[in-house]
């Protein structure tokens, strides 16, 4: 077991004896103050019945926030993926430009598919050497 157990009783019961504790040492306004305290936090702690299910719940929370986790990496590694197919394919028509076609302004309306802001593309363009123009035509 890598994880420490907690307590196994709610706050409220803490509070709870704390509040008795206090009323044996003659405390009797801490003991009043404490004993609400516990009242209000018993209102604000789920109803789940013995420790078992207690620790079943954290477990399944732990499990969930791990599993929230690895979906999380899964779908940025496949939009990775998605940016990295659409800058090979924006390289790939650059080398076989039709006459009168412009590149940026194609790839600058599909970029948001891609997550590829302008100015993201912009530089693309400038690190590749890639023109921002039309081909020229042939006459």
């Amino acid at each position: 077991m890598s994880q420490s157990s907690g307590p196994i009783a709610p706050e409220s019961r803490r509070l709870l004896r704390e509040a008795r504790r206090m009323k044996r040492a003659g405390f009797e306004g801490a003991a009043g103050a404490l004993a609400t305290a516990s009242a209000k936090q018993k209102l604000e702690e789920p109803t789940l019945g013995s420790a078992e299910q207690r620790l079943f719940a954290r477990s399944i929370g732990a499990q969930l926030e791990q599993a929230k986790i690895q979906a999380d990496q899964a779908t940025s590694k496949e939009a990775l993926q998605g940016r990295i197919g659409f800058a090979s394919s924006i390289e790939e028509r650059a080398k076989n430009l039709q006459p009168g076609e412009n590149l940026y302004e194609k790839t600058l309306a599909e970029a948001p598919k891609f997550g590829v802001n302008p100015t993201e593309l912009t530089s693309f363009f400038k690190r590749k050497g890639l023109s921002f123009a039309s081909a020229p035509k042939t006459v």
